[in-house]
């Protein structure tokens, strides 16, 4: 009898056991989901007998899901579409006999430049072969609102009613001596000067830690000079456009640029 009673309380005990698992299971399922759920992608490629794509985000931007989604889609996006496009072309080119000995290749990797409370700014290099002369390059920009989940406009940054007149004699005199550097004098009328208004840039870090010391100005072959000139980069620091600067931004930028920070000689 009492042989029967242990039997019967060790079965109650066991059964406790697993319901008490099963409820721990559940419990912990959604925690279990999101250890196992697989890494953000952050490369993206695509080899065909006419085109070679490749698209590569840094990995600090899996912390960033808005954004990664964006520039993951937007980039596959654009290249399908070039893969699609060179699909066509090629076929054109060899119902007239020319045949092309190697695909096309088009290349995106994009960089984090810096990183401030509110704002993430990232720099996109690309890279085109179309079977011309030579293969193109160039550079994009991104910068993006971290706690809102949105895209920010360059012209944001500054105030609604900001005179540039100042920041864009800066940037000017700037490339002027970026370009008298690299190719010596230059003949002022042979080239025009890009203003703050169409001129492309990346926040960079200040020595003021998760602050905002400045912008890196990026122009492109053909912009300012010759391709054979190639790219130019020129810094502007805070100091020259922090009286411009839009109050919405501001707490973001403090100091001056870190010294990490280096142009392209």
């Amino acid at each position: 009898m009492q042989r029967a009673a242990v039997i019967v309380l060790a079965a109650a005990v066991l059964l406790a056991g697993c319901e008490s698992k099963k409820k721990l299971t559940a419990e912990f399922a959604h925690d279990d989901a999101v250890i196992a759920a697989p890494p953000i992608p952050t490369h993206y490629a695509m080899n065909t007998p006419d085109a070679k794509v490749e698209l590569v985000l840094p990995q600090g931007i899996a912390g960033y899901p808005g954004l990664h989604a964006k520039l993951y889609e937007d980039g596959r996006q654009e290249l399908i579409e070039f893969v699609t496009e060179a699909i066509e072309d090629r076929q054109r080119f060899a119902k007239k006999g020319v045949k092309q000995a190697t695909p096309y290749e088009r290349r995106l990797v994009w960089t984090i430049t810096s990183i401030s409370p509110h704002l993430i700014s990232l720099r996109e290099a690309w890279y085109d072969d179309t079977g011309g002369v030579h293969p193109d390059h160039g550079q994009g920009v991104l910068l993006w609102d971290r706690v809102h989940n949105v895209e920010v406009l360059q012209s944001e940054l500054l105030k609604a009613d900001a005179d540039t007149s100042a920041l864009d004699a800066d940037i000017c005199a700037k490339i002027t001596a970026a370009k008298t550097a690299r190719m010596g004098p230059t003949d002022p009328k042979s080239w025009t000067c890009p203003t703050w208004t169409d001129a492309r840039a990346v926040l960079v870090p200040s020595a003021t830690p998760y602050r905002v010391g400045g912008m890196m100005f990026l122009f492109d072959p053909h912009v300012i000079g010759a391709y054979a000139e190639g790219d130019y980069e020129v810094l502007v620091p805070l100091a020259d456009f922090q009286p411009v600067l839009s109050p919405d931004w501001a707490p973001d930028f403090k100091g001056a640029p870190a010294p990490t920070v280096k142009t392209m000689p």
